[in-house]
């Protein structure tokens, strides 16, 4: 029931970059094999993302914003 519960709130990939980081960081030590392994699996997982977010950014936020100055609305409404 914390805000820190990992069954309730599941570790997800920016926490697992971000604790890759601050290990690199904080080490006196060249970096382990393991070290690069993990960073190329989190850099290919973050990539899948960022295409993601580049082709809603490309197609649907433009077509989020045409449709809306059709209908001749707000784009955020309030009640």
């Amino acid at each position: 029931k914390a805000g820190q519960d990992v069954l309730k709130y599941p570790i997800v990939l920016n926490d697992k970059i971000s604790a890759l980081a601050g290990g690199a960081n904080s080490a006196d030590a060249k970096p382990s094999p393991q070290f690069y392994d993990a960073l190329t699996d989190l850099s290919a997982r973050a990539d899948v993302y960022l295409r993601m977010m580049e082709r809603v950014k490309k197609i649907y936020v433009p077509a989020f914003n045409t449709k809306v100055k059709d209908m001749n609305v707000p784009a955020v409404q309030m009640k």
